[in-house]
């Protein structure tokens, strides 16, 4: 009798071991084993759900038209910004030198007439006036200009002549508001008209001068930008579209 309780103690163990070898292998192998018990199952994994275009071979490809497209995007828009902050830049150095050259007529002026302080005097004083209205007015013109400019798609001849047209209108503009701003006792505004008649000249020469700029920077932008252009698309022909 006791040789069958050996047995059976020895087949028990058999079995104990065989029950943690199914248990380590089903770890080992992440999946089931069957056994004298049936199937057994331990830290079986399920499978992760991938979106269902991340096995695309194209999937890198497509990121990256996407990331370059982008970038080509924000460096339009930098570029745009760019050319008119410069232009601006420009208009404004001119202008200040334009508006030395008036005052200082304005001063002569007065002195002529016997008036020693000339920047305390009250036509200087509205004088000054009129020409920081007249300065906002035709500066706001000229960046209307420029965000509306297409100046490297105009040819020579149009060019010529819209910068003609363009300083006629702020000559035109300028003279119109000093008749309608500025008011003096002693210098008349009929002098002041007669006054800025005499550097019209000058003048224009600035204008022109600042559109001829204005033309430059938006030419050489433009080139930039066509030269990232063509690089992008010589990437495309080679990755994408062939």
């Amino acid at each position: 009798m006791e040789w069958i309780i050996d047995t059976w103690q020895e087949i028990a163990v058999l079995l104990a071991g065989l029950s943690v070898l199914a248990l380590i292998l089903s770890t080992l192998f992440n999946g089931s084993i069957s056994t004298p018990w049936g199937e057994i199952n331990v830290n079986k994994k399920k499978k992760k759900q991938l979106p269902p275009h991340a096995t695309c071979p194209h999937a890198g490809e497509l990121m990256s038209v996407i990331a370059r497209t982008a970038q080509l995007t924000e460096l339009r828009n930098q570029l745009k910004y760019d050319t008119v902050e410069a232009q601006m830049r420009y208009w404004e150095e001119r202008q200040i030198e334009a508006e030395g050259i008036i005052l200082k007529r304005m001063g002569d002026r007065l002195m002529k007439e016997g008036v020693t302080e000339t920047s305390g005097h009250a036509d200087y004083i509205a004088f000054k006036a009129a020409l920081r209205v007249v300065a906002n007015t035709v500066k706001d013109y000229f960046r209307v200009s420029i965000l509306r400019n297409h100046f490297t798609e105009k040819s020579p001849e149009q060019w010529k002549s819209y910068k003609e047209v363009k300083k006629q209108a702020i000559v035109h503009l300028a003279t119109d508001l000093f008749d309608t701003f500025y008011k003096g006792n002693v210098i008349l505004r009929s002098e002041v008209r007669d006054m800025n008649e005499e550097v019209v000249e000058d003048i224009e020469e600035m204008i022109d001068d600042v559109f001829e700029f204005a033309l430059r920077e938006a030419g050489k932008r433009e080139k930039e930008w066509k030269d990232k252009y063509d690089e992008h698309e010589k990437w495309m022909r080679g990755h994408i579209t062939g």
